[in-house]
């Protein structure tokens, strides 16, 4: 099942200076969570449940 879309347009969420591997898939990435942590986007929305009450389409 998939997690929540997320946005990340904010500028936060990339660090230009340096990749680090992705706290879930392990490749490189220039992405950060909310916490810092480096991830890329569709990683963290496949690891995030979703919100409570959020109900899913069938075929994701």
């Amino acid at each position: 099942m998939a997690g929540p879309v997320l946005d990340w347009r904010d500028a936060r969420h990339y660090d230009r200076t340096t990749d680090k591997p992705c706290r879930w898939c392990g490749h490189r990435t220039p992405l950060r969570d909310d916490t810092r942590r480096p991830a890329h986007k569709v990683c963290a929305e496949r690891h995030t449940p979703p919100e409570e009450g959020e109900t899913l389409a069938p075929d994701q």
